[in-house]
């Protein structure tokens, strides 16, 4: 998501966390993107609307267990949230046309038996086309890149010992020509002959896909050795070494009862990818391996977009489709979760282990109600709550569990959107205390949308004045609408480059700062600095 958050989200936010709750809002921005979603840009014709729930990952990283504890009830959360979504399609008319796509970045791991600590492997960028594999019990291995006339590469897997480099900074090493262990742990896993030779990208994804480190040649490659194109970049961003952490550890300076992510095992690898509606191929199993990135390709082309392969690293899935060479495959029933691994919620001894003895203090406590930029934070929320709310979370006191303001204005939304009637948006659930002066962002939005509705209508009765005349136009709402949109456009951006920009002086520059100088002062006798 953008530092420059869409205008009104704030208030979905606030309205969603508790009162004077910045500390914890990181627990609702769920329920707060999928408000706004429903209310805001379910109302906007896009090709594509994507809408971001990042707490399975912000709560599998911080709370107990990670993936095999608190992250399941925020997965069954999410479920539900995504049914609400469903459910507004329908009744707007657009589920039957929309593809529904739930995808995840990334995978997570440890959390089933314990702490994650310690390096595994060891990537080291040689030139630029050959990068080092190196593991300490299992030895090393190079892998070098060829490119072709098409602009594609080809790449080699090959295990080596003594490695060494000369006086001018070339490297030397001698192949292992039978390897009975290898860094990437290819040598059970896959025939011998694959070593040696040169494969392409899709040829290595399906080699390595039943490895522990799954696709793991290309991704370590395209990571540590950039695009000719890039070189002038990679001079400056591209790593030089990369150590990577072993099953059950992490890199942290505080330990954490949670889970991570960015280790190169397929448990991390290995993405969520759901996919339903339009001539999707029903109850059926892909099993074909794919990338992240031929995920843009795939959603460019649903949206009717033409797509030049050679403009992307990934390329379209086709597999998801039906057609008549297709068959449906024999759907096997999930399981519920207790039933299959009911393992991993056996009693753990999963204690954090004891925080660095030399650790620096820090005042920054990013979790804390006292932390001073929660504190601001705090009290610039004031004009955010929403009066509904307040009144919501007042009468929950006395037994309500649904927050009956909400649920009338929505239930009124769709009434008067199934009998036609179109009125413009006046965003009466998100009245906030800041809106006593007109122009607060709750109202400059309501303006907003009474303009757009004005222009809805003065479109519409031009279109019925000119149809008779074979005209386009006799108005010429087409270009009044434009500059009108280019104005809206111009205001919205200054305002959010605005509040952006104040934002940062005071939460970055005033308040961090005075966070860091402290902090100083705190660990003067300290050699490091203060981890923030």
């Amino acid at each position: 998501m953008s530092e420059l958050t869409p205008a009104l989200w704030t208030r979905y936010l606030a309205d969603e966390a508790p009162p004077f709750g910045t500390h914890q809002s990181k627990r609702y921005v769920d329920e707060a993107n999928t408000a706004y979603a429903v209310d805001n840009l379910f109302n906007e014709d896009h090709a594509v609307t994507v809408v971001w729930l990042p707490e399975t990952d912000s709560v599998s990283h911080s709370e107990y267990r990670g993936q095999f504890g608190v992250a399941r009830r925020t997965i069954v959360e999410a479920d539900g949230l995504i049914g609400e979504m469903v459910g507004e399609l329908k009744r707007r008319g657009r589920f039957e046309n929309t593809y529904l796509l739930l995808v995840s970045d990334h995978g997570h791991l440890g959390g089933r038996f314990a702490h994650l600590e310690r390096y595994d492997l060891v990537l080291s960028r040689i030139d630029e086309s050959l990068i080092l594999i190196a593991n300490r019990q299992r030895g090393l291995a190079i892998v070098d890149r060829v490119q072709r006339a098409d602009r594609t590469f080809l790449y080699r897997y090959q295990v080596v010992r003594n490695v060494r480099a000369s006086n001018d900074g070339s490297i030397h090493f001698e192949l292992v020509t039978r390897a009975s262990a290898d860094p990437l742990r290819m040598a059970r896993a896959v025939s011998a002959g694959i070593f040696g030779r040169y494969h392409d990208e899709q040829s290595w994804l399906k080699i390595t896909m039943g490895t522990v480190y799954s696709d793991s040649v290309v991704s370590m490659c395209r990571h540590m050795l950039w695009q000719p194109h890039l070189s002038v970049r990679a001079r400056d961003f591209a790593a030089d070494l990369v150590i990577t952490a072993n099953p059950d550890w992490q890199f942290c300076t505080h330990n954490k009862l949670g889970t991570a992510h960015g280790h190169p095992f397929v448990e991390t690898m290995r993405m969520s990818f759901f996919v339903a509606e339009p001539n999707i191929r029903r109850e059926t199993i892909v099993t074909d391996p794919v990338r992240s990135v031929d995920l843009l390709p795939t959603v460019l082309e649903m949206a009717g977009v033409s797509v030049n392969k050679d403009d992307f690293d990934g390329r379209p899935i086709r597999s998801i489709y039906e057609s008549p060479q297709t068959e449906t495959q024999n759907f096997r029933m999930p399981l519920i979760w207790q039933d299959l691994d009911l393992g991993a919620w056996a009693l753990r001894q999963y204690a954090p282990r004891d925080i660095y003895s030399v650790q620096p203090t820090s005042v920054n406590r990013p979790d804390s109600f006292w932390d001073l930029n929660n504190v601001a934070r705090n009290a610039l929320s004031v004009t955010e709550l929403s009066v509904n709310r307040l009144f919501d979370d007042t009468v929950r006191l006395i037994g309500f569990r649904q927050r009956p303001t909400r649920t009338a204005y929505r239930w009124t939304q769709r009434e008067l959107s199934r009998n036609g009637v179109m009125l413009p948006d006046l965003q009466l659930n998100k009245v906030a205390l800041g809106d006593y002066s007109w122009y607060s962002s709750g109202n400059l939005q309501r303006i907003n949308n009474g303009t757009d509705w004005v222009q809805r209508k003065v479109a519409e009765a031009d279109a019925a004045i000119a149809a008779p005349l074979g005209a386009h136009t006799v108005l010429g709402t087409p270009l009044t609408n434009g500059a009108i949109d280019i104005v809206q456009y111009s205001a919205w951006e200054l305002r959010r480059v605005g509040t952006f920009a104040a934002t940062t002086v005071l939460d970055r520059w005033l308040l961090d700062g005075l966070e860091d100088r402290t902090d100083r002062v705190i660990n003067f006798r300290l050699g490091e600095p203060a981890e923030r």
